[in-house]
């Protein structure tokens, strides 16, 4: 998500009503209103087919001669440095053909060409992090001292200091090069019974019929079941789209546990107690029993989540609340959020972050960095994707004129920023981003466009529609991601006393949970089969950084909203700036401890206020 300076020489006189000129006369392009103008052209990383080829073999000749690196390279400073030259160079080789195979495939879901780029991508980058295996157990003989001895000594490593430190503190968790080049090869094992679940939701095995939002017949699965079909029928096509689901939960069960067994495996060989506790550690360097700390902060708090549930029943018209209404969004009131009008919005609701970020951000735009249209072809995902390698980040989705499609684009946007302006020495070869910092920074940004534009509410209606928007972002990415870490937790636990649960053990074990974090009063049963609708699940546990992502926002925002320094650094200041890239320390930094139980405080202080005001709202008059 790296976007050179090359790209940003655009000024933006001001981000607000201010007539746009720069002091040397030039003007900034204006906004276009076209969704096609928004797209990205992959020739950027590879003129053709046979330029890619060229690429790959090359990369392959590389990896296998890249092991003559181990004699020497910790012999002093100059040669540490050398050697971590090349492996640098090698990781960014792979991990750019990696990104490629990802866009293709996500931009053409029907192309036979785009999976097999896809799939050598991705098993490229495996192939490559097992010939490096031996790089950590070099770099821990040095030993910490000297270490620190050499990175004054070597003005170049001052580069690879990150990857480095993250070295030093993986350590207890580091094996020996034969045993880390075995795990490394296994790093798509778990990724098996993601693509299964892509290529099961992708067939066509009798999905339900419905008469979608253009009154022609659509098939009521994955893709479709919360966005094709209109808003009064959404509750139907959830609800028929589980019942359908529920005959295949033998395969799904199956694809779910055998992931959680991949990685308690590898997670056990690194010397963790398990796969939760491993990711947590490796990703975002948090301490162990992270996981269990924010499914407790969502259990002391399900009252608040109850009243919510009661309270968005009553503004949808209903007299009780059932499941089956989180997939009825609301009301949009004629809300229509054309790209124009979107990023004009993104540009505003960030002006807390200053002027001197708004020019930054306005020329971000012009960088082409975007593919918005909704195309067909497309997979349904919404990511955005580094730009190792090349000129600047991608960002992937399909952009829909509604309030959670113009969010989501505040959001992303955001995202990339923090990116802005890194140091040159300090641009990373690997895509092992933080996903608690990472995403929280789009949530950042989901949220300064929620409070401004439920600021600009015209009306009580707007107003209520508008604090729903607001109250689902934290049910969809707390409390709902709590509830599938709790199913993580358990069925792990099964798997871990060789009781491995079978899909229909996993749904009733979900629906248990649904009851207790929906409420009492909520027994739609037919949502047992939710859980198989979460792709992510089936290929890591990466999901549950959404929950402690959203509390890092929350935490930021108020930083901003109080004037705090902080919150601004937060977001455009931290990452890649110092000794780690992992979440744990970059939000330490601005006074943020994901290990302790306050830092999930200031969300439960927005939802309470959200709720506080929605309430208020519907006792007014028109």
């Amino acid at each position: 998500m790296v976007i050179y300076q090359a790209c940003l020489h655009i000024a933006l006189a001001a981000v607000l009503q201010v007539t746009p000129s720069t002091t040397n006369g030039s003007v900034p392009r204006q906004l276009s209103d076209d969704l096609e103008h928004y797209v990205w052209d992959l020739t950027s990383f590879y003129p053709d087919r046979a330029a890619w080829e060229a690429e790959r073999h090359t990369i392959l000749e590389k990896s296998a001669n890249i092991g003559r690196l181990r004699d020497g390279m910790v012999r002093d400073a100059k040669s540490l440095a050398d050697a971590l030259d090349e492996v640098s160079e090698l990781r960014t080789r792979a991990t750019k053909m990696t990104i490629y195979g990802e866009l293709s495939h996500n931009l053409d879901r029907h192309s036979a060409a785009a999976a097999t780029i896809y799939d050598s991508g991705t098993a490229l980058a495996a192939q490559i992090e097992s010939a490096l295996a031996f790089v950590p157990e070099e770099i821990a003989k040095i030993g910490e001292e000297r270490l620190a001895r050499w990175l004054v000594q070597e003005p170049r490593l001052e580069r690879h200091r990150i990857r480095i430190m993250r070295i030093v503190r993986e350590a207890p968790h580091t094996l020996s090069t034969s045993e880390q080049g075995l795990i490394s090869s296994m790093g798509r094992w778990p990724q098996v019974s993601a693509d299964a679940f892509d290529a099961l939701h992708g067939s066509a095995l009798g999905w339900p019929m419905m008469k979608g939002v253009e009154g022609k017949d659509v098939a009521v699965n994955l893709y479709s079941f919360k966005t094709q079909f209109p808003r009064e029928k959404r509750a139907e096509a959830a609800t028929a789209f589980m019942a359908r689901l529920k005959s295949f939960e033998s395969v799904f069960g199956l694809l779910y546990t055998r992931r959680i067994d991949a990685d308690l495996t590898i997670a056990r060989h690194r010397r963790f107690a398990d796969g939760i506790d491993a990711l947590w550690f490796l990703l975002d360097a948090m301490p162990s029993g992270s996981a269990r700390l924010m499914v407790d902060q969502a259990r002391q708090n399900l009252p608040v989540l109850h009243r919510y549930h009661q309270l968005r029943a009553r503004a949808l018209g209903f007299d009780r609340a059932s499941h089956a209404q989180q997939y009825i969004p609301p009301p949009d009131l004629g809300q229509r959020f054309g790209i124009r009008e979107a990023l004009e919005i993104a540009l505003s609701a960030t002006a807390p972050l200053g002027l001197a970020y708004g020019q930054r951000l306005r020329a971000a735009i012009d960088a082409h960095c975007m593919h918005l249209p909704p195309w067909s072809q497309k997979r349904g995902v919404f990511e955005i994707f580094p730009g190792i390698g090349v000129t600047h980040p991608y960002m992937l989705t399909s952009f829909q004129p509604t309030y959670r499609g113009a969010r989501q684009l505040t959001g992303a946007l955001v995202n990339i920023m923090k990116n802005v302006d890194i140091p040159s020495n300090r641009m990373p070869d690997g895509r092992d981003f933080p996903p608690t910092y990472g995403n929280g920074v789009i949530y950042v940004g989901d949220m300064l466009f929620d409070d401004l534009v439920r600021a600009r509410a015209p009306d009580r209606r707007t107003r209520v529609a508008d604090g729903l928007q607001a109250l689902d972002l934290i049910w969809d990415n707390f409390f709902l991601t709590a509830l599938m870490t709790e199913l993580d937790v358990k069925v792990q636990q099964l798997v871990i006393e060789g009781k491995t649960p079978t899909g229909e053990e996993v749904s009733q074990i979900y629906l248990h949970l649904l009851h207790e974090y929906a409420g009492p009063a909520i027994t739609d049963d037919a949502f047992a089969a939710e859980w198989m609708t979460y792709g992510v699940t089936f290929g890591s546990y990466e999901h549950q950084f959404w929950a402690s992502a959203i509390a890092a926002a929350a935490n930021i925002v108020e930083k901003i909203k109080a004037g705090d320094p902080n919150g601004v650094k937060a977001v455009d200041e931290v990452y890649r700036r110092g000794n780690s890239d992992r979440s744990y320390y970059l939000l330490r930094q601005v006074g943020i401890d994901m290990s302790a139980p306050t830092a999930y405080q200031p969300l439960f202080r927005r939802m309470n206020a959200l709720l506080s005001e929605l309430a208020a709202a519907l006792e007014e008059t028109e």
